[in-house]
């Protein structure tokens, strides 16, 4: 009755003539199907039953790969991938609404270009029936043409996806569709279009928001050297016309004026240097014309003198910083000008104004505030790289603690700028577990790129989980571990596994906070997992679930949960992370739609259900994805998990986050140690620490001069 394909599925043995003509029929007439409606989807699904009553859908080998990445996409291998396809399509089509059916075909269109199929991804886009997830899908085809080299075919594709983009009931998916329409024109160097397309855009703040995407896109291409020109003019259109945007919101605040000072040091950048003093003496009256004067109010100040100089104004600058009271906060200012200044080439005018600054915030009479403004100066220097002059500064802290911080803070700017030798020296000064590791890893990293010397590289990250006079840093210690378990497995040997992931384990028992100690352990387990210690993550896993049963009814039960469902991702425990998925509570009616721009759901159970779905999908088990995106019983958030599946089968070399979309990352920190599926041997990768985890505790954005998380820490301080 049955016979075995060489993979172990099942077969019939004896399929009627009859049953054929039905699957020849199902594959050909109705997938090729330009028809719309809703007698359309139930013949359809009608059609696809009779197959998958014949044929073992969903089931494709190993090997499965994509002409996009250049290996085989040999015609046995498009037949499996078809077929699990048509099942997706016929699942996505049993779903009740064209929003549901829409996003659920959309993805099965970016799976299409994954694989390399434009035509197929067109045909099925030309099937969507919702006009906003139809235009997303155009969008798709368009970025393909794009990156193919078919600037043309591109812009057709673009004005289709623009004339489906407007849904006054969908407002912030319609915007953010908008948005990448933008930024798509401005890839192919479309001022004009891109300029429009963001005009669409009925926030104010997301409208600015595109344009700056816009013109950030322009001046990459500048200095890229694609006709820096006309790239450089096109920024200074776009800029002037973010300028006026900005100009008509309402009233004044510390944020407001960042972003007229960001749009004035993006003019200057792209030689508008008239554009950038309208900008910033439009920010300047903004704040005299308050009438109550607050800390806000000299942080505004500082950073319109730090933009002024930067834009080469040096006058304007001095007459801002004038208007700043001694002390404190005119030292945040000498320091962020003093930055610019070196930031355009004159470091001789820089010095001056960081000794100045120093002899201001000595002036603070607090000491706490004083060490912080201090900190400040200390990172400037560092910038500009004035090290001396920066470890001097760093003597004045008086508070051990505080002084480390500082010390830290450097190190991470030294290691941004690739200055690794520099930031060693100071791990000496730092005797801090929660300080010293995250530089540790960045000197792993470096050691493995320049050495090829994994040994050395484990030797320095056992070194950083050692303690120095019992000195750890808790707040810090989360943080810290994932730096270092990301560094050994991407640059580190696997003979020192055994050491390294003992000594954080042990340190997990140190963390105070429970559900910080399951992403702790989480963390381990992947890492565990990864060098293929099966049964040691399970264990640390068993340990995790012990400690989230103590949030069972807390607001925080569904993350603990969440977390511990990825770290059964990576152990491949796909039947357990299924599971523990399906543990997680439902979210409440009110965040039951709650989603990202991208149309991705932020609640840990729609997220970590589909996680399950796109690792099953990755790892060729495609009824496993399908049935797993069908424990999500809101049919919204089953589409969006379908999509993901369709995208994962297409791709599976890509990370679950890039597939799924934004989720909740936005929301809370979510992100996990990214490796190698079951690497037991070494892969150059990014090394998670470093980014995620250090740059909290830097400046958001050098360009931006001044630490905004620390003013605003240091303006809700009394003076």
């Amino acid at each position: 009755m049955w016979t075995r394909f060489s993979n172990g599925f099942l077969k019939p043995k004896h399929i009627s003539s009859s049953a054929n003509a039905v699957k020849h029929f199902a594959k050909k007439d109705l997938l090729n199907s330009t028809s719309t409606g809703t007698n359309w989807r139930k013949l359809f699904c009608a059609g696809l039953v009779s197959t998958s009553m014949i044929t073992g859908l969903g089931f494709f080998p190993d090997n499965v790969s994509y002409a996009q990445q250049g290996v085989d996409n040999s015609s046995v291998n498009q037949k499996f991938q078809q077929d699990a396809f048509i099942q997706l399509r016929f699942t996505a089509l049993s779903l009740d609404t064209l929003d549901e059916v829409g996003q659920a075909l959309e993805g099965l269109v970016r799976a299409l270009l994954a694989r390399g199929d434009v035509e197929m991804a067109i045909e099925e886009s030309d099937r969507i029936e919702d006009t906003l997830w139809q235009a997303r899908a155009f969008l798709s085809i368009a970025r393909y043409y794009r990156l193919q080299g078919f600037p043309e075919e591109a812009r057709k594709f673009l004005v289709k996806s623009y004339d489906g983009a407007e849904d006054f009931e969908r407002i912030e998916f319609s915007q953010h569709l908008y948005t990448l329409i933008s930024s798509e024109y401005a890839s192919l160097g479309d001022l004009q279009n891109a300029v429009s397309s963001a005009g669409n855009i009925t926030s104010t703040l997301n409208r600015m928001n595109a344009l700056q995407k816009a013109a950030r896109i322009f001046l990459q291409q500048a200095d890229d050297g694609q006709d820096a020109t006309t790239s450089k003019s096109s920024v200074t259109e776009i800029l002037r016309a973010t300028f006026k945007e900005a100009s008509t919101l309402p009233g004044s605040s510390q944020t407001l004026i960042d972003v007229f000072v960001n749009i004035a040091r993006s003019q200057a950048r792209a030689g508008d240097i008239e554009g950038a003093n309208i900008t910033l003496k439009y920010a300047l009256d903004k704040v005299e014309k308050e009438k109550e004067i607050q800390n806000w109010h000299t942080r505004a100040l500082a950073r319109i003198a730090s933009a002024y100089t930067y834009a080469k104004t040096h006058s304007m600058a001095m007459d801002v910083m004038r208007r700043i009271p001694e002390g404190g906060e005119r030292a945040i200012a000498l320091s962020a000008v003093a930055k610019s200044m070196a930031e355009i080439g004159n470091i001789d005018a820089a010095l001056p104004l960081f000794t100045l600054a120093k002899e201001q915030a000595n002036l603070e009479q607090k000491d706490e505030r004083r060490e912080r403004i201090l900190s400040l100066l200390i990172r400037d220097q560092t910038f500009v790289g004035r090290l001396a002059d920066a470890f001097v500064t760093a003597g004045l802290i008086k508070n051990p603690e505080a002084q480390a911080t500082a010390i830290m803070n450097m190190g991470f700017v030294l290691v941004d700028q690739n200055k690794f030798k520099e930031a060693e020296v100071l791990l000496d000064y730092i005797p801090y577990l929660g300080m010293r590791a995250p530089i540790f890893a960045a000197l792993a990293r470096d050691k493995f790129k320049n050495s090829d010397n994994p040994e050395a590289a484990s030797m320095l990250l056992a070194q950083a989980l050692e303690p120095v006079n019992g000195n750890l840093n808790l707040e810090m210690l989360p943080g810290a571990l994932k730096a270092v378990l990301s560094a050994q497995l991407n640059y580190g040997s696997p003979e020192y596994d055994e050491g390294i992931f003992r000594q954080a384990y042990e340190l997990t028992k140190l963390i105070p906070d429970n559900l910080t100690r399951v992403n702790a352990l989480a963390h381990l387990a992947t890492a565990d997992a990864a060098r293929g210690r099966i049964e040691e993550a399970k264990k640390v896993i068993n340990n995790a679930w012990t400690l989230a049963f103590l949030y069972n009814g807390g607001p925080d039960y569904a993350k603990a949960l969440a977390n511990i469902t990825q770290s059964q991702i990576a152990t491949e425990q796909m039947l357990d992370a299924m599971d523990t998925a399906a543990r997680i509570p439902l979210p409440s009616e009110d965040k039951i739609n709650d989603r990202a721009p991208d149309g991705s759901f932020r609640a840990p159970r729609f997220d970590s259900i589909t996680s399950v779905g796109v690792a099953a999908a990755k790892l060729h088990d495609t009824d496993m994805a399908i049935r797993s995106a069908r424990l999500i019983k809101h049919p919204p958030a089953r589409a969006a998990a379908l999509a993901a599946v369709a995208v994962a089968i297409a791709l599976p070399d890509a990370s679950l986050r890039e597939i799924i979309g934004i989720g909740p990352t936005d929301r809370w920190s979510y992100d996990f140690l990214k490796v190698d599926k079951r690497a037991l041997e070494i892969t150059e990768q990014h090394v998670i620490g470093q980014q995620e985890i250090l740059r909290p505790q830097l400046d958001e954005s050098y360009d931006d001069n001044i630490d905004i998380n620390l003013l605003e820490e240091l303006a809700n301080s009394e003076i």
